[in-house]
């Protein structure tokens, strides 16, 4: 297996049939890969720790609710999850796609708020809103999450997150949309991220 990448979470490989095998990292990986990112944590290591722990919970709660529960298996690049693994369909990560001169990023913006729209109809939302690291394009041109491990199954949470508009707190997502596809962004999911429309989609498998 070519191994395609990694994050917090999980090891990524590619097994050749359109498929990815997902392999869970372990406390160690995790504490190395953070540091990494925040190498100021090795000053704080309670902190750390503490970042690890939350991390391992919202992976395992995740991985429990999605091997147990019916749902639209197309939103998350149709992820299986049994005794022999966790996978998920290849797709194209929208880091990557922006980087595409003739892709239109208006329309993959429309696309990821079709996608929340229809994840709040299963019940579940990303809690992170990380649209640039965590979501990728299908082989049909649909936008679908890649990265599970950080999920809300409770409204009233995915209610706090809108109250404080979390997505407008994501770096990467900063750094890659800007300008006018900025603007386009902002007005999208201030538009659509509301108590109103949460109560009018949830829980609504019709919500297309």
């Amino acid at each position: 297996m070519k191994k395609l990448g990694s994050g917090l979470q999980f090891k990524v490989y590619d097994l050749g049939d359109g498929k990815v095998f997902k392999k869970l990292k372990g406390d160690f990986e995790m504490y190395l890969i953070n540091l990494w990112w925040e190498p100021h944590l090795l000053f704080a290591p309670w902190i750390l720790k503490r970042k690890i722990e939350k991390a391992k919970k919202d992976r395992g709660d995740a991985i429990k609710y999605f091997s147990s529960k019916k749902f639209d298996k197309s939103l998350l690049a149709n992820l299986v999850i049994n005794s022999k693994g966790i996978f998920q369909d290849k797709v194209i990560p929208i880091s990557k796609v922006f980087d595409e001169k003739h892709i239109d990023g208006k329309e993959l913006i429309d696309l990821y708020c079709i996608l929340i729209k229809n994840m709040w109809g299963q019940g579940f939302a990303e809690k992170v809103y990380k649209f640039v690291e965590n979501y990728g394009l299908d082989s049909k041109g649909r936008v679908v999450l890649m990265d599970f491990a950080e999920m809300r199954f409770k409204r009233e949470l995915i209610e706090e997150d809108i109250i404080i508009q979390r997505w407008r707190k994501v770096f990467s997502d900063k750094m890659a949309i800007k300008g006018d596809l900025r603007d386009y962004y902002n007005k999208s999911l201030m538009n659509l991220l509301t108590i109103k429309n949460l109560n009018l989609y949830w829980k609504n498998d019709k919500v297309k």
